[in-house]
């Protein structure tokens, strides 16, 4: 670890928490208010009494050991820490808008984000579509292709929408992964056991209909997340 960078721990299965190595021995980072430097991570939606806070590695880190986020291009370290450092003191933590991650990221690239919360936004929307896809199939014809979608969306092609989701969210967080090199590994097993799931059901007919109904989820995904 270096001065300026955006360092994480586990908290308990595939979530992290998220801050910024001051270089000194301390980290800014989220911490809940009244429970002294307890941190909040992404466990709560909101917490009226949370702010960014800068506290020593040891309280940061809790036990857990320390990863460093990788990033293609980010800010120098120097204008880093000048930008954690100005939002020491700040509250207003939401789990979706505005959390550790959010922080961390912004304090790097000037670009407020969340990987974790993408990658799950993400694939609710690409679920939903083929939710909308299993009632919207059999309507539109009787051929073997939209048959095949019927049947193929869920339950079953959900599992290969969780593996997906999981195995993301274990790249990046587990194997530190960039965030779009971790959604690249969870796309190719989504999309490896949706041909399988739809080979196993309906031979290679199936396997065509569940590529072309994980394909559009990723399409759905991507616009409107």
């Amino acid at each position: 670890m270096a001065k300026g960078d955006h360092i994480f721990v586990h908290l308990c299965g595939l979530l992290s928490h998220h801050g910024i190595d001051i270089g000194d021995g301390t980290v800014v980072h989220w911490c809940s208010g009244h429970e002294g430097t307890k941190h909040l991570g992404n466990k709560l939606i909101r917490k009226a009494d949370a702010q960014i806070r800068r506290t020593s590695m040891e309280e940061f880190c809790q036990g857990a050991t320390p990863k460093v986020r990788k990033y293609t291009s980010c800010a120098e370290p120097d204008e880093v820490v000048k930008r954690a450092l100005s939002r020491v003191g700040e509250s207003g933590y939401h789990l979706l808008w505005n959390n550790c991650e959010h922080f961390a990221t912004w304090c790097k690239t000037s670009r407020s984000a969340s990987a974790q919360v993408d990658a799950v936004e993400r694939q609710v929307i690409a679920t939903g579509m083929k939710i909308v896809a299993q009632e919207i199939a059999p309507k539109t014809g009787s051929t073997l292709v939209a048959k095949t979608l019927s049947r193929g969306a869920p339950p079953w092609l959900l599992i290969a929408d969780g593996a997906q989701l999981v195995t993301e969210l274990v790249a990046m967080n587990w194997f530190e992964q960039k965030p779009e090199d971790a959604k690249k590994t969870g796309q190719a097993v989504g999309c490896l056991g949706s041909v399988g799931i739809g080979a196993a059901m309906a031979g290679p007919i199936g396997a065509v209909a569940a590529l072309a109904c994980w394909g559009m989820g990723e399409i759905f995904g991507e616009l409107f997340s």
